[in-house]
């Protein structure tokens, strides 16, 4: 047996030793393995270069808007706005176990609110909300909640905040049972006009 370099179709050589062997359908496929290969590493050996030149590029819009973000919350802001969303939670249900639904939403809630209820129905604005408390209200006497938050994520310097936590819920349903459930709550606040 004796071993052959091969070249590819650029004329590089593309460094196989490969034994003659009875088939040229063989040899063929080896010397296309070998030119696969070397494409691949061309494209990558570009892939890199590119990334390079714009990874210098990219470090510089990091620092440039690193020098002109404003600065994350103060200890001290943080603790306010905490205190400012806890006493939201409260006023809000406050209102809802009073049964003052819409008080409730044109106070506290959005006109395009989304309410998702236990059965996994969606409503939509104060009235679709409205109709649903309505048709709970065939069946549920009184619905009260003692609701915590146990997790909230603040975005765009604290005027957007997503919050969930338990709601601790209550239901004294009109054929004289209670119930007790610890449902979850989540909501999404937005900040506008220096109110939630």
């Amino acid at each position: 047996m004796t071993s052959k370099r091969g070249v590819g179709l650029d004329g590089v050589d593309i460094g196989y030793d490969t034994a003659i062997l009875k088939s040229p359908f063989t040899l063929q496929q080896k010397t296309t393995q070998g030119i696969r290969i070397m494409d691949r590493f061309y494209v990558m050996l570009l892939v890199f270069a590119l990334a390079g030149a714009d990874f210098a590029e990219v470090v510089a819009q990091q620092e440039d808007r690193a020098e002109t973000a404003p600065a994350p919350p103060s200890a001290g802001d943080a603790a306010n706005l905490e205190a400012e969303l806890d006493a939201f939670r409260g006023e809000l249900f406050a209102a809802f176990n009073r049964g003052e639904y819409k008080t409730m939403l044109q106070q506290y809630c959005h006109p395009d609110v989304i309410a998702t209820w236990q059965d996994g129905t969606s409503g939509q604005g104060y009235e679709a909300v409205l109709a649903e408390f309505d048709k709970l209200s065939k069946f549920i006497d009184k619905m009260t909640v003692q609701p915590n938050t146990d997790m909230r994520l603040t975005y765009n310097d604290g005027r957007m905040v997503v919050a969930s936590g338990n709601m601790q819920d209550q239901y004294a349903l009109a054929r004289g049972v209670d119930v007790a459930l610890k449902s979850r709550w989540t909501a999404t606040l937005v900040k506008e006009d220096d109110k939630w």
